[in-house]
C-alpha cells in the first residue's frame, strides 16, 4: 500500500489568501497612509504584486504582524 502525501495536507493555494488595501486597513485599524509608512520602516509587512496595476497582502503576514503586536503590547 502507498500513500498519497498529499492525503492529509492541503495545498499551497488554498493556505494563501491576498488581502487588498481596504481588507488590511479593516483588519488593523490603520489608514492607508499609516500602513505605507510602516512598511517604509520596515514596521509592516510589504505588500506583494498581483499585476501590473494591483498590489495586495499575504494575509498570513498581516495576521503574524496582528499577532506581533499584541504580543509586544502584553509585555
Amino acid at each position: 500500500m502507498t500513500s498519497d502525501v498529499n492525503d492529509n495536507q492541503t495545498t499551497n493555494s488554498e493556505q494563501i489568501e491576498l488581502l487588498r488595501l481596504s481588507k488590511v486597513c479593516q483588519r488593523v485599524g490603520l489608514s492607508k497612509s499609516t500602513i505605507y509608512q510602516l512598511i517604509k520602516e520596515d514596521k509592516f509587512p510589504a505588500q506583494v504584486k498581483i499585476s501590473v496595476r494591483a498590489v495586495a497582502w499575504r494575509s498570513a503576514d498581516v495576521i503574524n504582524w496582528i499577532h506581533d503586536c499584541q504580543c509586544a503590547n502584553s509585555k
